[in-house]
């Protein structure tokens, strides 16, 4: 007689390796973070497109100085207007504010702190943004925001930061 042939017996496949998802997890964390601090250390040192815009309007010294006192009579007006009416208004056009800043910035460093500079205001439709240049010990760049402004009640301005 024959003797019957054993079956033969497969091996089932090996169970998913533990070790391989989590080291496959662990590198897509990684890379993550990775990424995620480059994205912020790209923000943090690029200059944003308004202050460069407003910077490039100022450039020019004798232009600047010119706008900075076109600035100052325009208080001027506004102040008498003031006290010798019960109604007035008065226009600052963004490029003799921004001149105004950076003529008395340069002229009176101590009104501003200590590694600031280049104040530089750019208003668009109700919003402004705001930007300065820093130079601390651990870190230089710009810091800006972004805000918007509006008549909340008699002599009253609420002030929205975007």
């Amino acid at each position: 007689m024959s003797d019957p042939q054993p079956e033969q017996i497969t091996p089932s496949p090996p169970p998913p390796r533990r070790k391989s998802r989590w080291a496959t997890g662990c590198l897509a964390l990684f890379l993550s973070a990775l990424l995620g601090a480059g994205y912020m250390l790209w923000t943090v040192k690029r200059v944003p497109e308004f202050y460069r815009q407003a910077g490039a309007q100022v450039a020019d010294p004798t232009a600047r100085g010119a706008a900075a006192a076109a600035f100052d009579n325009r208080i001027e007006t506004l102040q008498d207007e003031a006290v010798n009416s019960a109604e007035w208004t008065q226009t600052f056009p963004q490029s003799e504010l921004n001149s105004w800043l950076a003529h008395e910035s340069e002229e009176r460093p101590e009104m501003l702190p200590k590694g600031v500079r280049r104040p530089l205001i750019v208003v668009n439709d109700g919003r402004f943004q705001l930007g300065v240049e820093v130079n601390w010990e651990d870190w230089t760049g710009i810091i800006s925001l972004e805000a918007a402004v509006e008549v909340h009640a008699p002599r009253t301005l609420r002030f929205h930061l975007l």
